[in-house]
């Protein structure tokens, strides 16, 4: 039973670390790439609206498949 425990531990630890690091990412990268392609404030202020309504679906896209795999 306690190597049970110790495996989802770690395997908690791994799915907050990706989460982090995919975080990390998403924000330094696309404000780069953003800032990069547009040329004024209004379509930069537009553009980042839709990179968060990204983040939100990408990050409940990962909870949908954590939680699957975790009922099965």
């Amino acid at each position: 039973m306690k190597k049970v425990k110790n495996r989802n531990k770690k395997t908690v630890i791994r799915i907050v670390g990706l989460y982090v690091l995919f975080g990390c990412v998403w924000i330094l990268l696309s404000d780069w790439i953003l800032t990069g392609l547009t040329n004024g404030p209004e379509l930069l202020t537009r553009l980042q609206n839709y990179k968060g309504w990204a983040f939100v679906l990408a990050t409940a896209g990962l909870l949908c498949l954590v939680l699957h795999r975790r009922w099965e």
